[in-house]
Formats: structure tokens, sequence, C-alpha cells
């Protein structure tokens, strides 16, 4: 019971699952005025039929790490549709 509630608590308070407030994606044209702050990557955690919900996670945890960095935009570099996305990378940026 207490394991279960402390797994569930975890997971509320994981930006991957929550999301993130106060950082946008934006596009590469959207930041020309603003200063970068960082390059970030995560590896997307899941992979096979489950490869959307690891990627919608590694974009969170991406727009998570640039707030803690500073940043309010993110521009992510374009994924091939259909392929797997192995790393999901960003451009941080304060605007």
């Amino acid at each position: 019971g207490m394991a279960l509630a402390g797994a569930a608590l975890a997971a509320c308070n994981d930006p991957g699952i929550r999301g993130t407030t106060g950082v946008i994606a934006v596009e590469a044209n959207e930041v020309a005025q603003c200063r970068f702050i960082t390059n970030i990557s995560v590896e997307p955690p899941l992979y096979g039929p489950f490869a959307a919900q690891g990627t919608r996670y590694a974009r969170n945890q991406v727009l998570d790490e640039a707030k803690r960095a500073g940043a309010n935009r993110a521009v992510f570099e374009r994924v091939e549709p259909g392929v797997p996305a192995l790393q999901i990378r960003a451009r941080a940026y304060a605007c």
C-alpha cells in the first residue's frame, strides 16, 4: 500500500509525465532575438509500440531541463517520421 502510494506520488512529480510550465516549444525563426542557453539531449525511455509515449516523455524532460537552465523557449530538432528517435534534442533559449 505505502510503496504503491510512494510510486504514484513520484510519478506525479516526474516532469516527463506531468509536463512543465514556463517553457514552450517554438520554431527556430522565433528565437532570433533570444539568448542561447544550452543544448539538451534526452534518450526516450520507451521504444517499439510505446515509442510515441517515450518521445512525449523525453520532450517533457527536455522542457524541464531547459526551464531549470533558465530558458523559456526550446527549439527541437526535427525527428524523421517513422524513424525511431534515439535522442530527443533541443536548443534552449531565454527570450
